[in-house]
């Protein structure tokens, strides 16, 4: 990942996947596929994670990167 003022700048082509704490409730991993621009909670609030969990899934969500996925 590329590093951007002291923080870790995340990008589509680094990982693939993603899982947001008890994620499982509500569908995932799902594919990571943000739309240009999109902050990480919008794209959780698209696929489906509700506004409640949104503070700690910002920090918590697990990213990584399946081969089998395009």
């Amino acid at each position: 990942m590329a590093k951007q003022r002291g923080h870790y700048k995340i990008t589509a082509p680094n990982f693939n996947m993603y899982d947001p704490p008890d994620g499982w409730r509500y569908g995932f991993p799902k594919p990571y596929r943000p739309l240009p621009g999109e902050k990480i909670t919008d794209t959780l609030r698209r696929d489906g994670y509700p506004d409640r969990l949104m503070a700690t899934a910002e920090i918590n969500t697990r990213y990584w990167c399946d081969p089998t996925i395009e």
